[in-house]
């Protein structure tokens, strides 16, 4: 078989040249593509032989078999010398309140052979942002081997009120003013809609924390193990019109002064 031919190159074809050559040629014949697996076979062993200089000057200038090669050490150096399918990295978004459950999203990615893949990924509970997850043999399949590898980076998105640090999730309420000085008992919907109820006492100061310990982010791969909830109180200070209630306001607030 003449390598060159197989590779449509001249003999003096630069290494560019038939790198080039050998990417045309087997996205023609690829069998992903409809094309006979025996030509794309012949196109990689043209490629793998014309694009090693010593392969290539060996191949140009025969010389007679000094020695019998063992065949187990030549198969094993020419799988070493074989393209390595690549790993491909896409992205996966979802919402801060899918961290307590869990997520299983369904992705289309396009390979390096032409070929989209779909593919269902299941993002466990108490994933964090920018967490990498990697799904073997998902990846690139343009060679013959194995395939390459498929890296998922989660990407969350945090509601507004909301904040995470690690497995403790922050969460900040409005609270009425006059609540907060005088006490109540406020109502919580959280995040994956649990109702809780927190006892604010009298003269309860802005940005008090309170720490609700379970009800916070899961751990990771331990989902029946989670973090605190830190409710943040702010005070919500109604605009009031009614002027006999403001006359009202500024009485209290001198007997308060007293």
């Amino acid at each position: 078989m003449d390598y060159y031919s197989t590779l449509g190159v001249p003999r003096n074809a630069t290494p560019e040249d038939i790198k080039k050559a050998y990417k045309k040629m087997a996205m023609q014949h690829h069998p992903d593509r409809g094309g006979d697996i025996s030509t794309f076979q012949r196109v990689q062993e043209a490629y793998e032989t014309l694009s090693d200089p010593v392969k290539r000057q060996q191949y140009n200038n025969p010389q007679p078999r000094q020695r019998q090669w063992n065949t187990s050490n030549f198969d094993e150096f020419f799988r070493q010398q074989r393209p390595r399918n690549r790993d491909i990295t896409i992205a996966a978004k979802m919402e801060l309140k899918d961290v307590f459950t869990g997520k299983s999203l369904i992705a289309n990615y396009r390979l390096n052979s032409g070929r989209v893949e779909t593919v269902t990924i299941d993002i466990p509970a108490g994933a964090r942002h920018n967490d990498t997850i990697r799904f073997t043999h998902l990846g690139d399949d343009t060679f013959p081997g194995p395939r390459g590898n498929l890296f998922v980076k989660v990407q969350i998105n945090e509601p507004k009120g909301f904040a995470r640090d690690g497995m403790t999730l922050y969460q900040e309420v409005d609270v009425n003013v006059v609540d907060m000085i005088t006490g109540t008992v406020y109502n919580v919907t959280t995040l994956d809609d649990k109702n809780l109820s927190i006892k604010i006492p009298p003269g309860t100061k802005a940005n008090t924390k309170f720490n609700i310990p379970g009800y916070g982010i899961p751990k990771l791969h331990e989902a029946e193990k989670r973090g605190s909830l830190i409710i943040i109180v702010s005070p919500h200070i109604p605009k009031v019109q009614n002027q006999d209630v403001l006359r009202k306001l500024k009485k209290l607030r001198k007997n308060l002064d007293k």
